[in-house]
């Protein structure tokens, strides 16, 4: 079973989310379920990750606050692979209401 956790860290309070992908083979040959993790601190959420691990989404709930984001982590642990830390570069700003999407693409997905 695969596994995906992402996490956002250095933020105040916990909302966490569970989704499970299920896919089925005709001919039976194949039958795979996935369940992706996510959780996050504060207003900042991940309101949407890639079932093949190449971006999240992160989302600001709160309706007028701005957050933030430069120097936070997001880090990505599949299985038993190696655990893949993002930095957020310094200065970036998440509106109130808006999205953002980040790229993973630091990592064989082989």
């Amino acid at each position: 079973m695969r596994q995906m956790v992402e996490q956002v860290v250095k933020t105040h309070s916990l909302q966490q989310q569970e989704d499970t992908d299920s896919t089925r083979n005709v001919r039976g040959e194949v039958s795979t379920k996935t369940t992706f993790q996510r959780s996050a601190k504060g207003n900042v959420t991940i309101s949407e990750c890639d079932p093949n691990g190449r971006f999240i989404t992160l989302e600001n709930t709160h309706r007028s606050r701005d957050e933030n984001l430069g120097e936070h982590k997001l880090k990505r642990k599949i299985d038993n692979r190696r655990e893949i830390v993002y930095v957020i570069p310094a200065n970036v700003v998440l509106k109130a209401g808006r999205t953002m999407k980040v790229g993973l693409f630091l990592y064989n997905n082989n």
